[in-house]
């Protein structure tokens, strides 16, 4: 079989302009204001190209198992793996706002409409 690989750009594009944007509205809020209708309006854009992303991102994963006809999906995730990232600043942002358990969470939902078994298994991040 074939590797699988999904672009993740527009995801960290997204997240990375929406921080640069986050940033600039901040540094013009006034006296001790944590949030504006600007930063509302951007962190519920910016939420629902996630949710769209992550939701078409897990349905082409899905087809590409039921075109090929796999019914075993192997899925590596380590728990508490984003709160000890120590990658520096620009990474660690780009890194721990990815949700990455919402992906793990729509691909197995969706193979088990298709029933198609999936496997979460804990990875090891240094072999």
């Amino acid at each position: 079989m074939k590797p699988f690989l999904v672009n993740g750009k527009p995801l960290k594009s997204v997240n990375q302009l929406y921080n640069k944007r986050k940033a600039k509205y901040q540094s013009h809020l006034k006296g001790n204001r944590k949030t504006s209708r600007k930063i509302k309006a951007l962190s519920y854009h910016r939420n629902r190209f996630v949710e769209n992303y992550l939701h078409n991102t897990s349905k082409l994963v899905v087809n590409y198992l039921v075109t090929n006809n796999i019914g075993t999906v192997v899925i590596g995730k380590n728990d508490n793996w984003k709160q000890g990232a120590n990658i520096g600043k620009i990474n660690n942002q780009k890194f721990t706002q990815i949700p990455h358990s919402k992906l793990i969470e729509q691909i197995t939902y969706k193979c088990q409409l298709a029933g198609i078994k999936v496997i979460e298994t804990a990875r090891l991040l240094y072999q």
